[in-house]
């Protein structure tokens, strides 16, 4: 598949979508520093200085690797899932909508374990009462409104996914998370994050924003061929 001009297509795509998010993660990292100068300025002891960034720093990049590749295992579920597709079909639903069932099951393991966790901290913080707060009536709203737009975006990727054909499994997901890091770039921009933010960091998150435009589009387009 690879060796084909469509896979080549989305090689390039996925390649030049990493360096763009990587881009994007620089710019996030120098707009951080220039809207708060003063932070890391303290002077710690030596031993915090070493030890303690050092320390958290590896387990912040160890446990943002392992969210980026358990994040990924809801694709592969829906690649597997051809036992699921069968049956789905077997009972009436058309080739699209057949995958469909598959993110019943798979996004359950992820409610449990959400469910189970968020109960932990919940009881060991003693902040069940948070719920009852008031003037938080919006916060149920938009955690609502949350999923309610999250669950057709995964849908329907799983349906697009079929229409692409053989490389919709794969670089439908590259287009998909694409997008995603895309439009939260540019939501940032809408909702103020980047207020006060010039020089260097703009001119690398437009090359950021720029370099996943042109991936999108390299991989919607080896999907064609």
């Amino acid at each position: 598949m690879f060796q084909t001009a469509g896979g080549l297509w989305s090689t390039a795509g996925i390649i030049v979508m990493t360096v763009g998010v990587a881009i994007s993660a620089i710019a996030g990292h120098f707009k951080e520093k220039q809207l708060n100068p003063s932070a890391g300025k303290s002077t710690p002891s030596p031993q915090d200085q070493v030890a303690k960034p050092v320390g958290r720093m590896m387990l912040g990049l160890i446990l943002a690797a392992l969210g980026g590749i358990f994040s990924s295992m809801l694709n592969f579920a829906f690649n597997f899932s051809g036992g699921i597709k069968e049956a789905a079909l077997s009972l009436g639903a058309t080739e699209v909508s057949a995958s469909d069932p598959v993110w019943a099951i798979t996004l359950l393991g992820g409610l449990t374990t959400n469910v189970a966790y968020c109960s932990f901290l919940l009881f060991r913080n003693k902040t069940w009462s948070d719920y009852q707060k008031p003037q938080t009536i919006s916060h149920w709203f938009l955690a609502a409104l949350m999923g309610a737009i999250w669950m057709p975006s995964v849908a329907l990727y799983g349906r697009a996914a079929v229409m692409m054909g053989d490389l919709g499994g794969s670089a439908g997901w590259g287009l998909y998370m694409g997008v995603v890091i895309l439009v939260s770039t540019l939501w940032g921009f809408v909702t103020g994050e980047w207020r006060g933010v010039h020089g260097k960091p703009i001119r690398l998150i437009i090359i950021g924003v720029i370099l996943l435009l042109i991936a999108i589009s390299f991989i919607g387009y080896g999907t064609t061929l």
